[in-house]
């Protein structure tokens, strides 16, 4: 158990490490100057000044294949209608960065780009070293000595809509139980005016969800999701490209989020059964784990409000709390950490694992926890209150709690 506090501690050094080189490495730009080479998942770059504008821009992320272990990058398709608003015929040679080869994180593969349903020639080039801005507390931002980049040349002819239609496949930044994928609007910029419209739609293989789906979009104005059956979209009018509004998406491994939908089934069924719910809060304690080992708090109340529904159904059962006291242990035993350790937290954890002991004294998940508290100071279980026991359950003395550890 000491070696399960020893990798908290390592995870907290290298969230401190991260937040520091995020500080440390971005630095601003100017509101006129030309965005900076980017992280691919984005829009194309202009490659000169133009009178083209991006009318529309349509995204969809499908994670329907996706896999944590086996299948770590999801199929991008981005339509974009681009009108040409001069007087002349425009050929350009448009960019797309496709990421730095050395950096599995940043990698695009498969990458095809297509005008009018017409498929482009595509050439390679590798631009100026880069540091990379992953989305904020996932990874250290990384430098890459050459961005490799995507050129294509297309003709916009005056006063027509040209559509363009890119895919390719983006790698997902692991983050335990969930991954994060981004899209950076900023590389638009360089396009005439702002963009008209736009949709982003992440595609999962069950019912989307603010659980199971989410996107932090730092911008002036609101995008709330829509979520239509397997789908959530976000839309937005009339946008000006900028930092402000590049999107970072962070979806639950379906792996993980399929505990939760097989549990929640097997409740439907047997309603008054516990077993359904123990299963339930194991899923969402699962999918509740964050960066560097933090929890989410929403995932942990979940699990927690599972756990005391199975044990309202069957008193007897010692597990619901243990594993309620051990899913505390895991989202709060950083108090203990300083000079002043808040120890305050710990008094619903000792109660529930009193109890624990009292209904078995030889459960695992209890003693588990209870190792891992007295690892890091003198702690005392607490008494149990009876009226709180099932009527033929003794509570046990703190001695024979203690006689019962290996």
């Amino acid at each position: 158990m000491q070696n399960n506090f020893n990798k908290r501690l390592l995870n907290i050094f290298m969230a401190v490490l991260c937040v520091f080189s995020i500080l440390s490495g971005v630095k601003p730009v100017a509101a006129d100057a030309a965005p900076p080479e980017m992280a691919p998942g984005s829009d194309l770059e202009a490659g000169q000044s133009t009178k083209v504008r991006m009318a529309e821009e349509v995204v969809i992320f499908d994670l329907t294949k996706l896999n944590r272990l086996e299948n770590s990058s999801v199929p991008v398709t981005a339509t974009f209608t681009m009108f040409n608003d001069g007087k002349e015929d425009e050929d350009m040679m448009v960019r797309f960065p496709l990421g730095c080869p050395t950096i599995d994180d940043t990698k695009i593969t498969d990458f095809e780009a297509r005008a009018n349903n017409k498929t482009l020639p595509v050439e390679y080039s590798q631009g100026k070293p880069v540091l990379i801005l992953l989305p904020p507390l996932y990874r250290e931002n990384l430098f890459c000595e050459t961005m490799d980049w995507a050129e294509f040349p297309i003709k916009f002819p005056k006063q027509m809509n040209t559509i363009l239609k890119i895919t390719y496949k983006l790698n997902i930044i692991d983050i335990t139980a969930s991954g994060a994928f981004g899209y950076i609007l900023e590389t638009g910029s360089g396009w005439n005016g702002e963009i008209g419209k736009g949709t982003f739609i992440v595609r999962l293989p069950y019912k989307a969800t603010e659980e199971n789906i989410s996107c932090k979009w730092d911008s002036t104005t609101p995008f709330t999701p829509e979520y239509i059956g397997n789908e959530a979209r976000w839309k937005f009018k009339n946008l000006e490209p900028t930092s402000k509004n590049n999107l970072v998406f962070t979806a639950v491994f379906p792996e993980e989020w399929q505990k939760v939908i097989d549990a929640s089934n097997i409740i439907r069924k047997s309603p008054r059964k516990a077993d359904g719910y123990i299963q339930l809060g194991d899923a969402y304690r699962a999918v509740s784990f964050d960066f560097h080992g933090w929890m989410i708090d929403h995932f942990v109340d979940k699990s927690i409000e599972a756990y005391k529904k199975a044990s309202s159904i069957d008193p007897y059962l010692a597990d619901p709390h243990s594993k309620i006291a051990y899913i505390l242990w895991e989202q709060q035993w950083y108090r203990l950490l300083g000079e002043n350790p808040d120890t305050h937290f710990l008094e619903p954890i000792l109660k529930e694992l009193s109890i624990a002991f009292a209904l078995d004294p030889e459960n695992g998940n209890a003693k588990m926890v209870w190792d891992e508290i007295k690892g890091m100071g003198e702690f005392v279980l607490p008494t149990v209150d009876p009226s709180v026991l099932p009527k033929f359950t003794a509570t046990p003395t703190q001695d024979s709690v203690d006689s019962s550890e290996p």
